[in-house]
């Protein structure tokens, strides 16, 4: 059977094959390019969002350091303003050293040591005492509360004027962590006992008169009485 192929035949015919060939590379070839293409660049969205959110963490890190740092340091201020946890010993030999060192001598030195934390109050125009109740200050919140320790003292000393109006002002001024929280403060004529005074025996036997007393000197010995808070912390 004989087959005549027209010119219109042949050139459908090269255009059937011309699509074929089209279709075939297309789908072998720039397809898997196309879907390697677009593979591509979700890898790349995803490594441009991973290095975002590394930056971001980065800098999250950079910001908590220095706030953390920040934090460290207003801490070590806050400490320095208070003792260390003492002994009821401990504290005795402070006030009396301090008694001492403004040449008062101590009558008494009672103590109290704390069993619990104290519950102090913030000095009322303070950033802590504008916060309204029920809400936490932000310094608060960061920071966290340390609990405060309050050993109370009474003690009753004698000196000059001079010596405890010195310790009253240094215990003010010089002590942060020591609150003066009551004086009495009273005047007292001390009285010497007279002191008869016996010759020798030599003078004895050449003077038979009765030996001199001195008469009694009187001293005014100022009183102090204070009460004192000494504030503590672990550290």
């Amino acid at each position: 059977m004989n087959m005549t192929i027209t010119e219109s035949d042949k050139k459908l015919l090269a255009f059937l094959a011309a699509f074929l060939i089209a279709a075939g590379f297309i789908f072998f070839v720039f397809r898997p390019l196309a879907d390697k293409n677009s593979k591509l660049k979700a890898e790349i969205e995803a490594a441009e969002e991973q290095k975002l959110d590394m930056d971001t963490k980065a800098s999250l890190a950079g910001e908590l350091a220095a706030k953390e740092q920040n934090e460290s340091q207003h801490m070590e201020q806050v400490l320095k303003r208070f003792y260390p946890m003492l002994q009821s010993q401990e504290a005795e030999n402070m006030v009396t050293v301090l008694l001492l060192n403004h040449n008062l001598h101590a009558r008494s030195i009672t103590i109290t040591m704390p069993e619990t934390a104290s519950n102090l109050k913030w000095y009322q125009y303070s950033e802590h005492a504008i916060v309204q109740p029920g809400e936490t200050s932000q310094k608060e919140q960061e920071t966290g509360e340390f609990a405060v320790y309050t050993a109370r003292i009474t003690a009753v000393a004698e000196g000059s004027e001079e010596d405890v109006k010195a310790f009253l002002d240094n215990i003010s001024h010089n002590y942060p962590a020591i609150s003066i929280t009551g004086t009495e403060w009273s005047v007292e004529e001390k009285v010497s006992t007279p002191v008869r005074e016996e010759p020798l025996r030599e003078e004895q036997e050449e003077d038979s008169e009765e030996p001199e007393i001195q008469e009694a000197a009187a001293e005014i010995i100022d009183k102090l009485t204070v009460n004192l808070e000494i504030y503590m912390c672990n550290q």
